[in-house]
């Protein structure tokens, strides 16, 4: 059923003469008041669902990076809004998962965004035409330079990092050395965080180890503070080596003096025990050579190196023939008179190696314990069975009992008092807050019930005022019927009476707020 607009307009007119009209003028302010701040927060309601809800799709970027996440989302005609400190903000209708799935496909997320590593390589473009030598070896250096940056990147207390590399220009004309090729990393920290010096050295040997010739000496590494953290690093083998032996001589400390407090505390119980411990390591690294010639024996034995040999012979032949010239013309004829041999030499030489022992003894005690000494505190002034607590101790570590001292002295336990008060005065304090919080729900509860419960009993009163009312109307109604000849006045009078009896019992509330109006401008 349609409603018309002018029985809506009656109906208005009705509630304004019967309800708004009677009112006082306080009541009327009030009533306005509500009805717009009403109407005011149903249109901010409305205006604030409308309007697009925005919230966080990425936070904390550089403003390169937020620039690079503004055009990527700027081509998948995604509207953003951007906020301070590198804050982008989508709208909630947009699926911010789904966003941020799309930009890590595109490679926009994350520290690295923007960044082209290798993929500057991809498709051929080092054979494209027209590229010389030189060109392929800068778009290398810069796609090096990229991989190493998205690998600095992740380590958790870098924000991002940025890598300069100085590499030699390549060319097979260049006689002699070349020059050695360097780097630089500059590196912005997170808020509140450092770099150790095993993260830095690991940085340097990064980027040492991917660029070919590289030495870590020749890698500077800087923070956001011009910081230079590479000098804090020392790099020669004798500091280094001097680490490692620190390191190992306090492990070695530590395993001892937690075994020995582990024994002692069941004993003297926790805390009443305190040790020191001084090892004192052996870092020694013999090693013995030595070498032995064996001469050859009598029969010339051992290792023929090469034999010579010599021969000689000599005879006393006589002239014969006539005298003279004519005994050289020819013919001539030989002699058949035999010589005789005189004398002949015969000689051969042997060279033989020289027989030798080589022998290399290696003795090497690098963190062998030398010596090691224990001090045991006990949390008393007198100590029975010192002598058997000794030699307990120095056979549960393996070292003589000159080795260990007992001292029994009192603790002082000053500071673990103080700790302990300043922890009672934390926890009251906390207690203190939660009974005040309490106590105030606690009193407002009580509250609402006093302001609830002397609302009832007021509108009880006023119930019962009206009933009495009623209860005299009532008498004076019977008073006047039993009476005879009743006038038609009072029988007008009568009527109106039970009728607004009847009207009473049928809407006790108005009449309640009429009462109250009639009060009011009393």
């Amino acid at each position: 059923m349609a409603i018309k607009f002018s029985d809506l307009k009656d109906q208005l007119k009705k509630i304004y003469s019967e309800r708004f009209k009677p009112l006082s003028l306080e009541k009327k302010f009030l009533w306005i008041a509500v009805i717009v701040g009403a109407i005011v927060g149903l249109w901010i309601l409305v205006a604030v669902n409308l309007s697009p809800q925005y919230v966080v799709l990425v936070s904390n970027l550089s403003e390169e990076n937020a620039g690079y996440v503004a055009q990527k989302l700027g081509g998948l005609n995604i509207p953003y809004k951007a906020g301070e400190n590198g804050t982008i903000y989508i709208p909630q209708s947009a699926n911010v998962y789904e966003v941020r799935m799309k930009l890590a496909t595109l490679g926009a997320l994350g520290p690295s965004a923007g960044i082209k590593g290798y993929s500057l390589l991809q498709n051929g473009s080092l054979s494209s035409m027209g590229m010389t030598s030189f060109d392929r070896q800068v778009n290398f250096q810069i796609a090096l330079a990229g991989e190493l940056e998205r690998s600095i990147d992740m380590i958790n207390s870098i924000q991002y990092s940025k890598v300069f590399l100085s590499l030699p220009k390549y060319t097979y004309y260049v006689p002699g050395e070349t020059q050695k090729p360097t780097a630089s990393v500059l590196v912005v920290l997170k808020p509140s965080t450092v770099l150790s010096s095993e993260q830095v050295l690991g940085i340097m040997n990064l980027v040492a180890g991917a660029v070919g010739n590289m030495s870590v000496k020749d890698v500077k590494v800087v923070d956001q503070f011009s910081n230079v953290l590479s000098d804090q690093v020392n790099l020669s083998a004798s500091a280094i080596s001097g680490a490692s032996k620190l390191k190992l001589q306090q492990s070695v400390e530590k395993y001892y003096v937690d075994k020995v407090k582990k024994m002692l505390y069941n004993v003297f119980g926790y805390g009443n025990v305190a040790i020191a411990a001084n090892a004192l390591l052996d870092w020694k690294k013999i090693t013995q050579e030595s070498k032995t010639y064996i001469p050859s024996n009598k029969g010339n034995s051992g290792v023929l190196i090469s034999q010579q040999s010599e021969n000689s012979s000599s005879s006393n032949g006589v002239p014969e023939g006539a005298v003279g010239s004519n005994s050289n013309i020819p013919p001539m004829y030989a002699s058949t008179l035999p010589s005789s041999v005189v004398s002949s030499y015969s000689k051969t030489v042997n060279n033989y190696d020289v027989s030798q022992t080589y022998s290399q003894i290696v003795e090497d005690k690098s963190g062998e314990i030398l010596k090691l000494t224990m001090t045991v505190f006990l949390n008393s002034s007198n100590v029975k069975h010192d002598v058997e607590i000794k030699s307990a101790v120095a056979n549960a570590i393996g070292v003589p009992s000159s080795g260990v001292q007992i001292i029994p002295m009192a603790f002082d336990r000053s500071i673990e008092k103080n700790a302990e008060k300043a922890e009672l005065k934390l926890k009251t304090q906390k207690r203190f807050e939660t009974l005040l919080m309490y106590s105030l729900i606690l009193s407002l509860l009580m509250t609402l019930a006093l302001y609830y419960m002397f609302s009832k009993y007021k509108r009880k009163k006023k119930l019962r005022s009206i009933e009495e009312r009623r209860r005299k109307i009532e008498e004076e109604v019977s008073k006047l019927a039993k009476k005879d000849g009743i006038p038609p006045e009072k029988q007008e009078l009568l009527n109106l009476q039970s009728d607004a009896i009847k009207w009473v019992d049928e809407n006790p509330n108005e009449v309640a707020s009429i009462i109250k109006i009639w009060m009011s401008k009393d």
